[in-house]
């Protein structure tokens, strides 16, 4: 994998960077903030995956949580935030064409991924295995990349801070 290619978080993997206690959620959380060469962040994600994280938090008046979800929502130097705009739920509607089985979060979080030239997914979605974006209908100009979907491991960690060093 080459240094320049950026990868995608899931909800769920920014619940466990914020929420987690567990020896996966402190590795998580340590790779979001290594010091990052490239000019742009590493991780993206979309607007929508705030839109996820805040419920139960806003359900059980957790306002601390709330108010670090709500920081981080607007991006960091570590981590790109990505409107949900037509291009991507276009995209978004072009995969559930494709693969019925996939929810609208789901098929919007992929197109997010293949939008912004992401080569990896980190999920603990299991029902996400697979990912080939052949359905770039032409109207968008571009073509769009293959993803690697990644159960995050140490193995993939320790990968990726490779990539950062």
């Amino acid at each position: 994998m080459a240094l320049a290619s950026r990868v995608y978080l899931d909800t769920n993997i920014l619940i466990s960077v914020f929420e987690g206690k567990d020896e996966m959620s402190v590795a998580l959380r340590d790779l979001l903030v290594v010091e990052n060469p490239l000019d742009k962040p590493l991780f993206v994600t979309s607007a929508l995956t705030f839109a996820e994280l805040l419920v139960i938090p806003i359900r059980e008046k957790d306002e601390e949580l709330v108010l670090s979800y709500r920081a981080w929502s607007m991006g960091t130097r570590h981590l790109e935030v990505v409107p949900v705009a037509g291009d991507v739920l276009f995209n978004a509607a072009a995969c559930r064409a494709r693969y019925a089985s996939l929810k609208l979060p789901d098929a919007i979080h992929i197109a997010t991924a293949s939008g912004m030239k992401c080569s990896r997914m980190l999920t603990y979605d299991k029902r996400l295995v697979a990912y080939t974006p052949s359905f770039n209908p032409g109207l968008i100009g571009r073509s769009l990349p293959v993803i690697r979907i990644e159960r995050p491991d140490m193995t993939v960690i320790d990968e990726l801070k490779q990539l950062l060093s």
